[in-house]
Protein backbone atom coordinates (compact mmCIF):
# COMPACT_ATOMS: atom_id res chain seq x y z
CA UNK A 1 0.00 0.00 0.00
CA UNK A 2 1.57 3.14 -1.08
CA UNK A 3 0.80 6.60 0.85
CA UNK A 4 1.89 10.22 0.35
CA UNK A 5 2.18 11.30 3.34
CA UNK A 6 -1.07 13.86 3.04
CA UNK A 7 -3.79 14.45 4.92
CA UNK A 8 -6.40 11.86 3.51
CA UNK A 9 -3.98 9.88 2.10
CA UNK A 10 -4.47 5.84 4.33
CA UNK A 11 -6.85 2.83 4.05
CA UNK A 12 -9.51 1.97 5.96
CA UNK A 13 -12.56 -0.64 7.17
CA UNK A 14 -15.59 -0.06 9.52
CA UNK A 15 -15.34 -0.58 13.12
CA UNK A 16 -16.90 -4.24 13.97
CA UNK A 17 -17.15 -6.69 16.25
CA UNK A 18 -13.41 -8.30 15.35
CA UNK A 19 -11.61 -5.00 15.63
CA UNK A 20 -13.34 -3.98 18.45
CA UNK A 21 -10.52 -5.53 20.34
CA UNK A 22 -10.99 -4.44 24.86
CA UNK A 23 -8.32 -6.42 26.10
CA UNK A 24 -4.59 -7.77 25.46
CA UNK A 25 -3.41 -6.20 21.88
CA UNK A 26 -0.99 -7.08 19.65
CA UNK A 27 -0.21 -5.25 16.54
CA UNK A 28 2.22 -6.10 13.59
CA UNK A 29 3.71 -4.26 10.80
CA UNK A 30 5.67 -4.68 7.94
CA UNK A 31 6.53 -1.13 6.27
CA UNK A 32 9.38 1.18 4.95
CA UNK A 33 9.24 4.87 5.66
CA UNK A 34 10.50 7.54 3.80
CA UNK A 35 12.11 8.83 7.13
CA UNK A 36 12.13 6.65 9.96
CA UNK A 37 12.71 9.59 11.86
CA UNK A 38 10.10 11.74 10.73
CA UNK A 39 9.52 15.32 11.19
CA UNK A 40 5.68 14.71 12.11
CA UNK A 41 4.99 11.43 13.67
CA UNK A 42 3.45 8.88 11.30
CA UNK A 43 0.73 6.50 12.76
CA UNK A 44 0.86 2.87 10.76
CA UNK A 45 -2.39 1.59 12.72
CA UNK A 46 -4.89 2.98 14.42
CA UNK A 47 -8.88 2.80 15.30
CA UNK A 48 -8.53 6.69 17.07
CA UNK A 49 -10.55 9.40 16.22
CA UNK A 50 -10.93 12.57 18.84
CA UNK A 51 -14.24 13.97 18.18
CA UNK A 52 -17.03 12.02 20.15
CA UNK A 53 -15.05 9.68 22.39
CA UNK A 54 -13.91 7.85 19.01
CA UNK A 55 -10.32 7.06 20.79
CA UNK A 56 -9.60 2.90 21.15
CA UNK A 57 -5.85 2.05 20.33
CA UNK A 58 -3.43 3.37 17.90
CA UNK A 59 0.21 2.71 16.55
CA UNK A 60 3.03 5.21 15.79
CA UNK A 61 6.99 5.99 14.63
CA UNK A 62 7.76 9.03 16.56
CA UNK A 63 9.75 11.88 15.33
CA UNK A 64 12.81 10.62 17.57
CA UNK A 65 12.96 7.17 15.56
CA UNK A 66 10.68 5.06 18.28
CA UNK A 67 7.55 3.48 18.52
CA UNK A 68 5.06 4.36 20.13
CA UNK A 69 1.28 2.93 21.46
CA UNK A 70 -1.84 4.41 23.10
CA UNK A 71 -4.63 3.00 24.13
CA UNK A 72 -8.10 4.75 25.57
CA UNK A 73 -10.32 3.08 28.02
CA UNK A 74 -13.05 5.69 27.82
CA UNK A 75 -12.85 7.03 24.75
CA UNK A 76 -11.49 10.61 24.95
CA UNK A 77 -8.74 9.67 27.86
CA UNK A 78 -5.26 8.36 26.83
CA UNK A 79 -2.60 6.50 27.93
CA UNK A 80 0.55 5.85 25.89
CA UNK A 81 3.94 4.46 26.30
CA UNK A 82 7.40 4.85 24.26
CA UNK A 83 10.13 2.56 23.13
CA UNK A 84 13.56 2.77 25.61
CA UNK A 85 14.99 3.05 22.08
CA UNK A 86 14.92 4.26 18.70
CA UNK A 87 15.00 1.27 15.38
CA UNK A 88 17.82 3.14 13.81
CA UNK A 89 16.14 1.65 10.94
CA UNK A 90 17.89 3.17 7.86
CA UNK A 91 15.18 5.55 5.33
CA UNK A 92 13.62 3.27 3.17
CA UNK A 93 14.37 0.53 4.21
CA UNK A 94 12.00 -2.47 4.87
CA UNK A 95 10.96 -4.18 8.38
CA UNK A 96 8.31 -5.01 10.66
CA UNK A 97 7.85 -3.52 13.64
CA UNK A 98 5.25 -4.47 16.53
CA UNK A 99 3.58 -3.32 19.77
CA UNK A 100 1.52 -5.75 22.34
CA UNK A 101 0.11 -4.70 25.43
CA UNK A 102 -1.25 -6.92 27.82
CA UNK A 103 -4.23 -6.20 30.60
CA UNK A 104 -2.15 -8.67 33.21
CA UNK A 105 0.77 -6.77 33.49
CA UNK A 106 0.01 -3.45 31.71
CA UNK A 107 2.69 -3.67 30.05
CA UNK A 108 3.72 -2.01 27.05
CA UNK A 109 6.21 -4.08 24.61
CA UNK A 110 8.25 -3.10 20.91
CA UNK A 111 9.89 -5.39 18.51
CA UNK A 112 11.01 -5.22 15.13
CA UNK A 113 11.67 -8.10 12.80
CA UNK A 114 13.49 -8.97 9.38
CA UNK A 115 10.70 -11.86 8.20
CA UNK A 116 7.64 -11.43 10.75
CA UNK A 117 8.45 -14.60 12.49
CA UNK A 118 11.90 -13.89 14.30
CA UNK A 119 10.97 -10.88 17.18
CA UNK A 120 13.79 -8.97 18.58
CA UNK A 121 12.55 -6.63 21.78
CA UNK A 122 13.33 -3.39 21.29
CA UNK A 123 14.59 -1.79 24.59
CA UNK A 124 13.02 -2.80 28.08
CA UNK A 125 9.53 -3.24 29.27
CA UNK A 126 7.52 -0.21 29.38
CA UNK A 127 6.30 0.59 33.34
CA UNK A 128 3.02 -1.01 34.21
CA UNK A 129 -0.21 1.56 33.18
CA UNK A 130 -2.81 2.71 34.54
CA UNK A 131 -5.50 1.56 32.33
CA UNK A 132 -6.77 -2.03 32.43
CA UNK A 133 -9.26 -1.96 29.52
CA UNK A 134 -9.29 -0.50 25.50
CA UNK A 135 -12.81 1.31 24.97
CA UNK A 136 -14.69 -0.23 22.30
CA UNK A 137 -15.78 2.34 19.75
CA UNK A 138 -17.56 2.71 16.34
CA UNK A 139 -14.18 3.90 15.22
CA UNK A 140 -13.09 2.80 11.68
CA UNK A 141 -9.47 0.88 11.86
CA UNK A 142 -7.30 3.15 9.73
CA UNK A 143 -3.71 2.32 8.39
CA UNK A 144 -1.37 4.79 7.55
CA UNK A 145 -2.86 7.55 9.82
CA UNK A 146 -5.50 8.53 12.57
CA UNK A 147 -8.32 10.68 12.49
CA UNK A 148 -10.27 9.46 9.33
CA UNK A 149 -7.13 10.19 7.46
CA UNK A 150 -6.54 14.00 8.81
CA UNK A 151 -3.62 13.08 11.20
CA UNK A 152 0.32 11.71 11.41
CA UNK A 153 0.05 10.83 7.60
CA UNK A 154 2.72 7.75 6.85
CA UNK A 155 4.88 8.48 3.90
CA UNK A 156 6.25 5.23 2.83
CA UNK A 157 4.43 1.37 2.18
CA UNK A 158 3.21 -0.35 3.63
CA UNK A 159 3.33 -4.17 2.65
CA UNK A 160 0.87 -6.08 5.92
CA UNK A 161 -0.78 -4.72 8.69
CA UNK A 162 -1.87 -7.38 11.10
CA UNK A 163 -4.10 -6.85 14.80
CA UNK A 164 -4.17 -9.78 17.54
CA UNK A 165 -6.67 -10.06 19.70
CA UNK A 166 -4.89 -10.99 22.70
CA UNK A 167 -0.84 -11.19 22.59
CA UNK A 168 -0.11 -14.27 20.17
CA UNK A 169 -3.93 -13.98 19.85
CA UNK A 170 -6.61 -14.50 17.43
CA UNK A 171 -6.06 -12.78 13.84
CA UNK A 172 -8.41 -10.00 13.81
CA UNK A 173 -7.69 -7.83 11.25
CA UNK A 174 -5.22 -8.35 8.30
CA UNK A 175 -4.31 -5.83 5.65
CA UNK A 176 -2.95 -7.49 2.94
CA UNK A 177 -2.67 -4.70 -0.34
CA UNK A 178 -1.72 -8.14 -2.21
CA UNK A 179 -5.21 -9.20 -2.86
CA UNK A 180 -6.52 -6.30 -4.38
CA UNK A 181 -7.15 -7.00 -8.21
CA UNK A 182 -8.41 -4.25 -9.44
CA UNK A 183 -11.19 -1.98 -7.57
CA UNK A 184 -10.75 0.87 -5.03
CA UNK A 185 -12.19 -1.88 -2.02
CA UNK A 186 -10.83 -5.61 -1.76
CA UNK A 187 -11.45 -7.48 1.20
CA UNK A 188 -9.07 -9.27 3.65
CA UNK A 189 -8.57 -13.03 4.26
CA UNK A 190 -9.72 -12.19 7.68
CA UNK A 191 -13.21 -10.94 5.78
CA UNK A 192 -12.99 -7.02 6.83
CA UNK A 193 -13.35 -5.11 3.71
CA UNK A 194 -10.52 -2.01 3.03
CA UNK A 195 -11.29 0.90 0.81
CA UNK A 196 -8.19 2.83 -0.57
CA UNK A 197 -8.50 6.71 0.33
CA UNK A 198 -7.29 10.16 -0.90
CA UNK A 199 -3.64 9.84 -2.81
CA UNK A 200 -2.96 6.14 -1.58
CA UNK A 201 -2.47 3.40 -4.38
CA UNK A 202 -1.93 -0.58 -4.27
CA UNK A 203 1.78 -0.81 -5.28
CA UNK A 204 1.37 -1.40 -9.84
CA UNK A 205 -1.98 0.73 -9.61
CA UNK A 206 -1.23 3.04 -13.04
CA UNK A 207 -4.94 4.41 -13.67
CA UNK A 208 -7.41 6.82 -11.62
CA UNK A 209 -9.60 3.78 -11.31
CA UNK A 210 -6.87 1.53 -9.07
CA UNK A 211 -6.80 -1.39 -11.63
CA UNK A 212 -4.37 -3.27 -11.19
CA UNK A 213 -2.03 -4.25 -14.39
CA UNK A 214 -2.84 -7.42 -15.92
CA UNK A 215 0.59 -9.01 -15.12
CA UNK A 216 -0.75 -8.88 -11.97
CA UNK A 217 -2.92 -11.60 -10.28
CA UNK A 218 -5.30 -11.81 -6.36
CA UNK A 219 -1.37 -12.72 -5.03
CA UNK A 220 0.05 -9.76 -6.65
CA UNK A 221 3.27 -9.52 -9.62
CA UNK A 222 3.93 -12.60 -11.23
CA UNK A 223 7.92 -12.12 -10.99
CA UNK A 224 10.67 -12.02 -13.03
CA UNK A 225 12.12 -14.97 -14.45
CA UNK A 226 15.86 -15.12 -15.69
CA UNK A 227 17.41 -18.17 -17.57
CA UNK A 228 21.01 -18.46 -19.15
CA UNK A 229 21.61 -18.10 -22.73
CA UNK A 230 20.20 -20.36 -24.99
CA UNK A 231 20.95 -20.98 -28.91
CA UNK A 232 17.57 -22.38 -30.40
CA UNK A 233 18.82 -24.84 -33.31
CA UNK A 234 15.90 -26.23 -36.01
CA UNK A 235 16.84 -28.95 -37.70
CA UNK A 236 15.79 -29.14 -41.56
CA UNK A 237 13.97 -32.07 -42.21
CA UNK A 238 14.88 -34.61 -45.01
CA UNK A 239 11.47 -35.68 -46.56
Amino acid sequence: GVLSGVAGSYFSTPSAAANQITGSIDIRVKATLADWTPSVAMTLVSKAIVAGNGLSYWFYVGTDGKLNGAISSTGANSEAKTSSVATEFSNGTVHWVRWTWGTSDKVWRFYTSEDGETWTQLGTDSAAGALTAIASTSTQVEVGSDTAGGGSNVDGRIYRAQIYNGINGTLAVDFNPNLSTSAQTFTAATGEVWTTNGTARIFGNTDSTYGIPAQWDAYGPFGYLAEGARTNLALQSQT
